[in-house]
């Protein structure tokens, strides 16, 4: 934390300054190997996630009509409800990795 505020001293209150600033920051750093990995990683788990969501208002909806039981489809509702929340949690870790590897590749540069 000594980096960063070092070298973005005073950091910015508002939402919208803090956007700017993180948005200059991964400018700067966007091009680098990491930060590519960890973009692609938490964009590939951010759309599966979504996929999740959607197979389930999809074939949930459908499967209660065309699942031979009950059990069926809350066995399927389960499964997809379980693949969107862990899906959504990695999109959460990889978004966190995101933005720290950014920042702290930022800060580790000589000025």
């Amino acid at each position: 934390m000594k980096a960063v505020r070092a070298k973005w001293s005073p950091l910015p209150k508002g939402a919208q300054q803090q956007n700017a600033l993180w948005y200059r920051i991964y400018q700067q750093e966007q091009g680098t190997e990491a930060v590519n990995h960890l973009n692609r990683h938490w964009l590939f788990a951010r759309d599966y996630a979504s996929i999740c969501v959607l197979l389930l208002i999809a074939l949930g909806a459908l499967g209660i009509y065309q699942m031979p039981s009950a059990l069926s489809w809350f066995v399927f509702v389960g499964i997809v409800l379980t693949q969107f929340f862990f899906a959504r949690r990695s999109a959460v870790n990889h978004a966190e990795r995101f933005i720290l590897t950014v920042i702290a590749q930022a800060a580790a540069k000589p000025n």
